[in-house]
């Protein structure tokens, strides 16, 4: 069913310069549409490509059986209504007055409403402030009792101020002597001993007088003994301009209203897709359409869906009804494409979408496939077949590295290799050895050199006692 918009007001699709919008398609602004054949080809295509992206043989064949069984374009709407709403108030203001002949009062109060609304072009928030005639009355100026200044505070209209360095004294203390106008003792360096007179007790002499004051104190070098100085607050005046009237010494008082254009934004999502698809659909910064629409007729005529349409006429009445003082709505209207696809491959039915560029599976038969190869490979870990469950999980992991399962999968496999590589190893049988004095127990090899060396040096001990005897008898 088609909606109308009552006479004098406008609707404004906006967001995009004026030359776009010739170019929108209004028929692709549908909540629902089939893909076409070529649209579908190019799905199972990308599906395909998706699928076999890893390169191993087995999803390259599980790529060739993927078939679509249901494809279609489901966008998502944001559709935002902007209300240009007026508002008026009244309000007296006091101004400094600027010279010129002034009337006598003849308004004292005045209706807001009762003037017609300035022209505007723009679609944007904007005020006026426009004076009420016969409203204005000048007098003069409290805060300065009409004299256009009032006493600095600071010198209290004298001009001259107190010298902050010497605190209006005139002079220091002296840095030399510390203000006493004496030199410190000769003989301890104290500045002030206890002393009866000039006289200091622990020297027993007269301390010299400061040459430098002579009295302790200094002459103030910035008012140079004046003990005032030009005053700052007020440039040596001693007046400060009123501001109040701009140092005119009269107000005028007037009625003003102030008119202001606000505009109030309400903004609300249309799609057809189920909510756990709607939530994984972002939001993009830009893409708005524009199109100069008269009026909602025209609209009526461009968007070929009745809901969409539906939707975006009882938004705008509803943003109408609760306010007052309307002066023109604008619709922004973001389309996000979304394509929805059901595909069956392996025997079993999958879901995802298209949105933009990305691909957004809920199950993936290559979730599966990863799925079952880290499930096997810890299946093969427990029959100790650790080479293949090796194979099976890195299989798993060059598909998708986050799997965790392929990944203690792998761990185990390696874990297990290596022990039974320590079991593998020839089992070394324990040597006899002997014990030694003061020593830790000795090899076999280590007593065979031992029994040899004392078998050598008993024939030496033989050789040598022959040869003794023999030479005793000759």
């Amino acid at each position: 069913m088609r909606l109308s918009l009552s006479a004098g007001l406008f609707l404004w699709l906006a967001g995009m310069a004026a030359a776009q919008d010739e170019k929108t398609d209004w028929s692709q602004f549908t909540l629902k549409r089939p893909l076409s054949e070529a649209e579908t080809t190019r799905m199972r295509e990308r599906i395909a490509g998706w699928i076999s992206r890893s390169g191993i043989s087995q999803l390259n064949e599980l790529a060739k059986q993927a078939r679509i069984k249901t494809a279609e374009e489901l966008p998502v709407y944001h559709v935002a209504v902007e209300t240009l709403e007026e508002t008026r108030r009244l309000e007296r203001v006091r101004r400094p007055h600027v010279g010129g002949r002034v009337p006598p009062r003849k308004v004292n109060d005045a209706d807001p409403w009762g003037i017609p609304l300035p022209e505007f072009t723009e679609f944007k928030e904007q005020s006026w402030r426009i004076p009420v005639e016969g409203s204005m009355e000048v007098s003069a100026c409290k805060a300065c009792k009409g004299k256009g200044a009032t006493d600095c505070k600071v010198c209290e209209g004298d001009g001259m101020a107190p010298c902050a360095p010497c605190k209006g004294e005139g002079s220091l203390p002296c840095p030399k002597c510390v203000g006493t106008g004496l030199l410190p003792c000769r003989y301890d360096g104290n500045i002030q001993p206890p002393r009866e007179g000039n006289r200091c007790r622990e020297c027993g002499d007269e301390r010299e007088v400061c040459h430098e004051c002579r009295s302790g104190r200094l002459m103030c070098q910035d008012c140079l003994g004046l003990r005032d100085v030009g005053c700052d607050g007020c440039n040596m005046k001693g007046k400060l301009g009123c501001a109040t009237c701009a140092e005119k010494g009269k107000l005028a008082e007037s009625l003003e209203i102030i008119i202001g254009l606000t505009v109030k934004r309400a903004e609300q999502k249309l799609t057809s897709l189920d909510e756990k698809w709607d939530k994984r659909v972002a939001m993009p910064d830009k893409g708005w359409i524009s199109h100069a629409l008269p009026a909602l007729e025209e609209a009526a005529r461009r968007i070929p869906d009745d809901e969409l349409l539906t939707f975006i006429l009882e938004k705008a009445n509803q943003e109408r009804a609760n306010r007052e003082h309307i002066r023109g709505q604008r619709v922004n209207l973001l389309r996000i494409p979304v394509i929805y696809v059901k595909y069956e491959a392996a025997g079993s039915t999958y879901e995802l979408i298209e949105a933009g560029s990305e691909l957004m599976p809920d199950r993936s038969p290559v979730a599966q496939w990863v799925s079952e190869r880290a499930e096997t490979a810890l299946r093969l870990n427990k029959e100790r077949k650790y080479a293949q469950a090796k194979e099976e999980a890195r299989l798993a992991l060059k598909v998708d590295g986050t799997c965790a399962a392929a990944a203690t999968a792998l761990k185990e496999a390696e874990r297990g290799e290596k022990e039974e590589r320590e079991k593998a190893k020839p089992v070394s049988v324990p040597s006899k050895s002997v014990g030694v004095k003061g020593s830790s127990t000795v090899s076999d090899s280590t007593c065979i050199w031992m029994f040899i060396g004392f078998v050598v040096s008993v024939l030496l001990l033989l050789v040598i006692a022959v040869k003794m005897s023999l030479t005793h008898r000759v």
